[in-house]
């Protein structure tokens, strides 16, 4: 059986609502939240803010396109994302 994930998506420029589902689908992630991807924004803060209690327990999925998703569950996955966002992937 497999687990499920709880998750904030974060829909980047080139990806389709359609790699969206795909990428929820293929992590068995439940939406939480999702919002489009936004340099000002800091979603770590944004996901503590929103869920004070069992914020830990709520993944960011960052979806770049079909087959490419990352879901930051430790400092190595935030290290990936931020250069593929420092790259401007994103």
């Amino acid at each position: 059986m497999n687990a499920e994930n709880f998750v904030i998506l974060i829909l980047c420029a080139g990806a389709t609502l359609d790699d969206l589902l795909y990428e929820r689908q293929k992590y068995h992630a439940v939406m939480i939240d999702m919002l489009t991807y936004n340099e000002q924004v800091d979603y770590f803060r944004y996901r503590d803010q929103k869920f004070e209690e069992g914020g830990d327990e709520v993944s960011l999925m960052f979806v770049f396109g079909k087959n490419d998703s990352i879901i930051v569950r430790n400092e190595e996955d935030m290290r990936r994302v931020k250069g593929r966002l420092h790259r401007g992937e994103c």
